[in-house]
């Protein structure tokens, strides 16, 4: 396969995902056939056939302090292949990412933590943004983010200096409402809205 027939997305889970609550196994395997089912749509409405495979990173807090999934990184791992196979005439790849691509082997405990009763993520923001870097780096193919934190805006800047496939962000705000969005134009970066089904503005 071509480079160019192939894209990335990396996608911050929590980020994008439906406001649907996710109580069990089923509920996560409803809300991930969702996204891969509307980012493959929307990425088909606009690619002109050129991609034919997409190669979807789902970026979480899916390891707890311990080193063991979290119940929702555990329901995902599980329910993977549901979101497998062809959309949109776009064969799907889901991986869930628990580790930096350059160290793949070293999955990182901790990026979900609960410190005095309060539940919060870590590195996934940082996890995301350095494979972006590292993939515009070492790769051609079209690399597409989807989340609205601002968090990797400086990655996309970084990103767009190789001489990759194109970068694009995938977000809930309009193109040009971000304080940034003049930067990441001017820089190549492309800015598209997320799908109806999975925005919250």
């Amino acid at each position: 396969m071509a480079e160019s027939d192939l894209a990335i997305i990396f996608a911050d889970y929590d980020n994008i995902v439906p406001p649907q609550k996710e109580y069990s196994a089923d509920d996560v395997e409803a809300n991930l056939v969702l996204i891969v089912d509307s980012l493959v749509a929307e990425i088909a409405s606009w690619s002109n056939h050129e991609i034919r495979e997409v190669s979807f990173r789902f970026y979480g807090g899916w390891i707890g302090d311990s080193g063991v999934h979290t119940s929702r990184g555990g329901w995902l791992l599980s329910r993977l292949n549901a979101g497998r196979g062809l959309r949109s005439g776009i064969r799907v790849l889901p991986t869930m990412i628990t580790a930096i691509a350059e160290r793949a082997a070293y999955p990182l405990a901790g990026s979900f933590r609960t410190r005095s009763g309060r539940s919060e993520q870590k590195m996934v923001d940082t996890m995301l943004a350095v494979d972006l870097i590292y993939y515009a780096r070492t790769t051609r193919h079209p690399l597409i983010v989807a989340s609205d934190d601002d968090d990797v805006v400086p990655a996309a800047l970084s990103a767009s200096t190789n001489p990759c496939g194109g970068i694009w962000m995938l977000r809930h705000r309009d193109p040009h409402r971000g304080v940034n969005d003049m930067h990441l134009s001017d820089c190549g970066v492309k800015l598209h809205v997320l799908p109806t089904a999975l925005r919250r503005i």
